[in-house]
């Protein structure tokens, strides 16, 4: 599963990311849950050690189309090679320093919220289902909730899950509520010791990256877009210079939900509905496993938000309000 008790932000300017204290407390027990499902040993992510960006969409840059450089200042539509994606889904442009940027939360100033599921699959996790140690990572009840409740969410989907549950993509992918981004091929580290989650060598990453997208690209209809999700939420410099030809704008996080770490319904729904703020990007899971109980705790957390008077939207319209804050600026 995608390790999320850590917060890694943006590197522009020369500045890195870091993770929590927490989240290091908290890796090894869960590596135990993660039996099969990870490819190195325990240990907190590591990255250029430096302050942390500041918050909000404006600090930041995004890639422009694979190739492409990008005037800094100008929103650019991108979709990656291959896809069919939206139209008109966009990044915003790259950083002062060519690399691209991290959008972690859109603007604050209106309660929108964008929930975000990842589909996490390793190749332990595929051992795991071939001999039966466990049943699937397909969670069809929290699909049925976001359904049923019409809750627009987006998916960073790994190439792996993809290949174990086609069909079930394919219904993500074309759903009008959903969008799919890129969650890498494997799920691998992209920096440091990302929780035991094996490490990408450089040389690989772009295409790692590009491989989600390349299934889906014969999926008729397929609402692809032109983001990615790190696994772990491990990255560095050296990952943001190795990913920028593909024109992807990485996309983290600003509340993490807690689901990968086993808690129950009710503790998730308290969690986000205590961290979310306006512009917020949520992170939550599809894969089961530790996150066992995501469905439990989606209706407490749509109820939640929209009594607080929150709109659920799509990663993408908070990108476009940033993107339209970068312009007028």
């Amino acid at each position: 599963m995608t390790h999320t008790r850590g917060r890694f932000r943006g590197s522009l300017g020369g500045r890195g990311s870091r993770g929590t204290g927490f989240a290091a407390l908290l890796a090894a027990a869960l590596l135990v849950a993660l039996a099969g499902c990870s490819g190195g040993g325990a240990g907190t992510p590591k990255a250029a050690a430096s302050s942390p960006a500041p918050d909000g969409p404006g600090a930041r840059g995004a890639p422009g189309a694979p190739g492409s450089a990008p005037a800094s200042g100008s929103p650019v539509p991108v979709v990656p090679a291959g896809a069919g994606g939206i139209p008109g889904a966009k990044t915003l442009p790259l950083g002062p320093d060519g690399l691209p940027a991290v959008f972690d939360n859109g603007p604050r100033a209106k309660p929108r919220v964008a929930l975000t599921f990842d589909s996490d699959m390793t190749a332990g996790m595929q051992e795991r289902l071939r001999t039966g140690k466990t049943a699937s990572y397909d969670n069809t009840a929290l699909l049925a909730d976001l359904r049923r409740l019409k809750v627009p969410a987006t998916f960073f989907m790994t190439g792996l899950w993809i290949d174990t549950y086609p069909q079930e993509a394919k219904g993500i992918a074309t759903d009008p509520l959903f969008e799919v981004a890129s969650h890498s091929l494997t799920h691998r580290g992209f920096a440091g010791q990302c929780y035991g989650l094996g490490h990408v060598p450089e040389n690989e990453m772009a295409a790692e990256v590009r491989a989600p997208f390349e299934r889906l690209k014969a999926v008729p209809g397929a609402r692809t877009v032109p983001y990615f999700r790190f696994p772990g939420g491990c990255y560095d410099k050296a990952a943001l210079r190795a990913i920028a030809s593909t024109g992807v704008m990485p996309v983290q996080w600003d509340v993490v939900s807690g689901d990968a770490d086993g808690a129950t319904g009710d503790k998730i729904a308290a969690t986000v509905l205590a961290k979310v703020k306006n512009g917020s990007v949520v992170v939550m899971h599809n894969s089961l496993g530790p996150a066992a109980h995501t469905a439990d705790a989606l209706p407490k957390i749509v109820a939640g938000l929209r009594a607080k008077g929150f709109e659920i939207v799509l990663v993408s319209d908070l990108v476009g309000a940033a993107a339209g804050q970068t312009a007028a600026g």
